[in-house]
């Protein structure tokens, strides 16, 4: 009697399939079938033959080539004949009212709002669900920017100095864990004990998991394996340490792993592992059942053989040699073994191995799970919801029509999602991935990988490596990864991460957040309103186009800043030294040292010490941020800005001052007149030097104290400076006379 078939994944030591043909239990009902089954096949190798060569055609024609806001507010200051402020420049549209929406933006972000799309770290991607009406993938950030509790100061987690929220780990960085399940006896809303800052993961119970098939192998996901657990504090749970207790697992992708079994094992299959939260781990089980398989069964010889299923549900064993198998309907299992065989699963939920050789293969409708197995394969998901997994080698997979999952695996692959919200993992090798239309979560892996978002919102991963990563269109959120990573968002608002090593980050057409993370980095925001993070090393930052902000970062190395075009900004409000930021001369210092050169720069944000700010003579937007800060104007050319509108400080404070001293030595007409402060401006001064403050009132409701100096007879020689807010200005917040122990402005 002979022995049933039995199916798996190939394995190098493995002994042939013994030889059936057509085995069944029936006795007539398939004679007629069997008289005219050679005309049958004559004319189906025919039709598949010329089927297969235009569909080489085309699949190789198809082959990718390698490929400072401002808020909206109208905002005027009172007519006054008596301030040097022209009436023609304010309004909504004047160049007045856009110093004031300017300073109002600015006012809004200091201290700036927990810039929640700051990035410097790798993603960890949630497993997606697939199915009908499944919702496009989301990502999470591992890291996501933290407050300092000793500054309170935002800054990106890789420049985090203080511990990080939620605890550490315990057992000397081991995570710790109990029995499956024991955890789950926490209550979630309770609070955390005494001297702890996180809680562990809960759980609901062990996992069971959906049965497999005899000599069949299983992808197994996270959020399968996650099934009933939970976390108190909110944080992303992950598995870690998977083992079982019989056949193999190994891990496919990021939130994926495949298991495959015995031969001809059925019975009960048990998992371990750990579910952590990135702090505390707790034990979990996981089980499943292999069950026979039921069905038609159907060998080939070792030639080249052409195989047609029935309408039922197929199991295909083709053996060796250069096979053609087409399924047909029903859910087929189909082995093509040696050779480079040809193989179409047809419709229904089919299961395909290539096994051994350069196999081609089709999925055809339904929810289909192709392996590549070893050789050069090429995998075609066609419609459904399709798994495609090439294997060792260097495959090519297209994901086709529906939410499909495709891996690589070893090798330099060239991997399409197509249409779809596609998972797509390059695995290891020079791969490259391109997502196609939808919203996709691409991974690169290790090795130098070329990776295409496409169009839509995608969530991109270099891994290690030195990758190129191209956003195209949509919002996209790109890590590079470690390695020296090229990154371009396209268009979109984007959201880019250098990672590690040397990389360059270009937002291209968008509002976009660039980071470039650890090493000596370039950064170029391109067109939009861009915010670019500084991280640690010798960073290039270039805004580019737009109204853009600049955030540096404290780490002993100098910086090279250009603005751009547009009012841009730099950020220091990371910095808790006192700075020196001069404007005329380009340059941040701290305690004599020069942690940043800059151009193109009109305003700043000031860091939690007491800082000196030097205003140049373009139109200076300022905030000194907390501390005893000093606003510098050392030449007429700064207060005047060349016929502008006025400078403008948005958070000046009790404690802060307006430095005027060093406009007697500028060497103009007005170096021998000496300012001196005369109060509240109830009526215009006659006398040459006072410096007076006047409260007005703006249309939106807003309050602004100006500041005016009367340098001449002519009005128009006038300067003035606007604080935001109304201050009842004394002498005390202002050094109006050089003082004989002033030490130079950068000492």
């Amino acid at each position: 009697m002979d022995e049933p078939l039995k199916l798996s994944l190939p394995k190098a030591d493995e002994h042939p399939a013994p030889k059936k043909r057509f085995a069944t239990g029936e006795t007539t009902s398939r004679l007629n079938t069997l008289n005219v089954l050679p005309f049958l096949i004559i004319a189906f190798s025919g039709l598949i033959k010329k089927m297969f060569g235009a569909a080489e055609e085309t699949a190789q024609e198809d082959q990718h080539p390698a490929s400072s806001p401002h808020p909206e507010q109208a905002a005027t200051l009172d007519p006054d004949p008596a301030t040097a402020i022209d009436s023609a420049d304010v309004g909504e549209t004047g160049e007045i009212g856009k110093v004031i929406r300017l300073a109002e933006y600015l006012k809004s972000i200091t201290p700036p709002q927990p810039m929640a799309s700051i990035v410097s770290s790798n993603l960890v991607f949630h497993p997606v669900e697939r199915g009908p009406g499944a919702t496009p993938p989301s990502s999470r950030l591992v890291n996501p920017p933290q407050i300092d509790p000793a500054s309170g100061v935002t800054v990106p987690i890789s420049h985090y100095r203080g511990p990080v929220p939620g605890g550490s780990v315990n057992n000397g960085g081991r995570p710790t864990g109990n029995r499956p399940g024991e955890a789950g006896s926490e209550d979630p809303e309770a609070p955390a004990e005494p001297g702890r800052s996180n809680r562990r993961p809960t759980l609901n119970g062990p996992v069971l998991l959906d049965d497999g098939l005899l000599d069949m192998s299983i992808v197994i996901t996270m959020s399968e394996l996650l099934a009933g657990a939970s976390d108190a504090d909110g944080d992303i749970l992950s598995v870690a340490g998977i083992t079982v207790d019989t056949g193999h697992i190994e891990q496919i992708a990021s939130d994926r792993w495949l298991y495959t079994p015995p031969d001809e094992m059925t019975g009960p299959v048990a998992f371990a592992y750990q579910v952590t939260d990135g702090h505390d781990a707790v034990a979990q089980t996981a089980s499943l059942t292999l069950r026979p398989i039921h069905g038609d069964e159907i060998v080939g010889t070792d030639g080249d053989d052409v195989i047609l299923g029935t309408p039922y549900d197929d199991i295909i064993d083709a053996r060796g040699g250069d096979d053609i198998v087409y399924g047909r309907e029903s859910d087929d299992a189909i082995r093509g073994g040696d050779g480079d065989d040809r193989l179409i699963g047809g419709e229904g939920d089919d299961v395909i191995w290539g096994g051994r050789g350069n196999d081609v293969i089709f999925g055809g409708a339904g929810d289909d799970t192709l392996f590549g197995g070893d050789g050069n394969d090429t995998l075609f998901g066609d419609a459904g919801e399709d798994r495609l997994i090439g294997g060792e080698g260097d495959d090519e997979a297209h994901g086709g029509k529906g939410n499909d999952e495709v891996d690589g695996g070893a090798g330099d692959d060239l991997l399409f999602g197509d249409a779809g919200f596609d998972t797509i993992d390059g695995g290891a090798g020079a791969d490259n991935l391109d997502g196609g239309a939808g919203d996709d979560i691409l991974t690169g892996g290790d090795g130098d990988d070329e990776v295409h978002g496409g169009d839509g919102t995608d969530v991109m991963d270099g891994g290690a490596g030195d990758d190129l990563l191209f956003g195209d269109e949509g919002s996209d959120t790109i890590n590079g990864g470690a390695g020296a990573d090229s990154v371009d968002g396209g268009t979109g608002d984007d959201v880019l991460t250098g990672g590690d090593g040397d990389d360059a980050v270009t937002g291209g057409i968008g509002d976009d957040t660039l980071d470039g993370g650890a090493g000596n980095d370039v950064l170029e925001g391109g067109d939009g309103a861009d915010l670019l993070v500084d991280g640690d090393g010798h960073d290039r930052l270039d805004g580019g186009t737009g109204d853009d902000r600049i955030v540096l970062v404290a780490d002993g190395v100098c910086d090279d800043v250009h603005g751009g075009d547009g009012d841009d900004t730099l950020d220091l409000y990371a910095f808790d030294s006192d700075l020196v930021v001069d404007l005329p001369d380009g340059t941040v210092s701290v305690h004599g040292s020069e942690e940043a050169r800059f151009f193109e720069i009109e305003n700043v944000i000031g860091g939690s010490g007491c800082d000196r700010i030097v205003a140049d003579d373009h139109v200076n937007v300022m905030s000194g941020g907390a501390g005893d800060d000093v606003f510098v104007f050392r030449s007429l050319e700064a207060l005047n800005n060349h016929g502008g509108p006025s400078d403008h400080v948005v958070d000046f404070e009790v404690g802060d001052r307006i430095d005027l001293s060093r406009l007697i030595g500028d060497g103009s007409d007005f170096a021998a007149t000496r300012l001196f402060f005369a109060g509240a401006a109830a009526a215009p001064s006659d006398e040459l030097g006072a410096v007076t403050f006047d409260i007005r009132f703006l249309e939106d409701g807003h309050v602004a104290t100006v500041l005016v100096a009367r340098l001449d007879d002519d009005p128009e020689a006038d300067f003035t400076i606007v604080l935001d807010g109304r201050h009842e200005l004394t002498e005390s917040d202002f050094i109006l006379a050089a003082r004989e122990d002033d030490a130079p402005l950068r000492a």
